[in-house]
């Protein structure tokens, strides 16, 4: 939670943790979570940082009705956005489905993303939000996803590149769009199967570095 945007509006939560930051006194530099010095008792804090013990980003004030992709039902991850030629932000986000009965009121959490991550298409009128449901992409299997221009002569003309897993431990693939995400091209795989969370670079004179994570050390 944000520092006085959340469920509370205190360090202590409004005097309900049982212990209060308030009355927090550092003895060394350790005490002010790496973020900050200790000064006669006091956490002095970096321009970063805030609280009695400097363990809060010091956030801008956060417009609650403007959080992203947020659903009432199912549960969401990672995504990034790009604008498009309609004068839209575009994101492309990670959702899993939590229940397909309609029964369910409430987002249920990461525990299933290994089985039934899927990636779709949410749409706003600002890069904050908030942003609403506009089509499913992939469906399950598929996750982590990473939306990539290569610009062309002219914003229409620019491709999407969609780079995502396509399995809880890869391999990384990627999708192509070049009509801005209305229709996508057959899958094709960019790294082996025990690379994933992709980070794709494009360069100017159209090739790509990609970072990404490796497991098994090979």
């Amino acid at each position: 939670e944000f520092k006085g945007q959340g469920e509370y509006g205190t360090e202590d939560c409004d005097r309900k943790c049982g212990l209060s930051m308030a009355d927090h006194k550092c003895h060394s530099d350790w005490d002010c979570s790496l973020a900050g010095v200790c000064v006669d008792r006091r956490c002095v804090c970096d321009s970063w940082a805030t609280g009695s013990d400097c363990s809060y980003l010091n956030f801008q004030p956060v417009n609650r009705s403007r959080l992203g992709y947020l659903s009432g039902k199912h549960t969401s991850w990672g995504g990034n956005a790009v604008f498009g030629s309609d004068r839209k932000w575009h994101m492309f986000v990670t959702e899993i489905p939590c229940g397909r009965t309609g029964t369910r009121k409430r987002r249920c959490g990461l525990s299933q993303w290994q089985t039934s991550s899927h990636v779709v298409r949410v749409v706003a009128d600002l890069p904050d939000g908030p942003y609403s449901l506009r089509s499913l992409v992939l469906p399950s299997y598929a996750h982590n996803p990473t939306v990539k221009v290569a610009e062309g002569s002219l914003p229409a003309r620019s491709n999407w590149h969609l780079y995502f897993i396509a399995g809880p431990a890869g391999p990384i693939n990627v999708i192509t769009s070049s009509d801005e995400g209305l229709t996508w091209g057959r899958r094709k795989r960019v790294c082996p199967v025990s690379e994933q969370n992709p980070g794709p670079h494009l360069h100017p004179n159209g090739s790509m570095t990609m970072f990404c994570r490796q497991d098994g050390g090979k």
